[in-house]
């Protein structure tokens, strides 16, 4: 996700507010479910409308949008698991 947002941050002034939170400390966060997380990274990015655009453009048999989200998806699920969660290690930050 990290080399996602660095290659994208040329399109965007938001990613001074990601790089301002590298010195952030988490002590505690409510779950919030993964995709909805991603959507609303991805749609605030723009990359749905500049997906669908580049779709509506090349005529493709599948929806590209939709197919780069999973794919990506998937990628911070591969990256999520190599990391331990606070739940399975029964840790309290609080």
């Amino acid at each position: 996700m990290d080399k996602l947002i660095a290659t994208l941050s040329g399109f965007t002034e938001k990613v001074m507010v990601l790089k301002a939170s590298e010195d952030m400390l988490l002590r505690w966060a409510k779950p919030y479910g993964d995709v909805y997380v991603l959507e609303s990274l991805w749609k605030g990015l723009g990359l749905e409308a500049i997906l669908s655009r580049i779709d509506s453009e090349k005529r493709n048999e599948f929806p590209l949008e939709r197919a780069i989200f999973c794919m990506v998806y998937q990628g911070y699920l591969t990256l999520a698991q190599s990391y331990p969660s606070q739940r399975s290690s029964g840790r309290n930050t609080s």
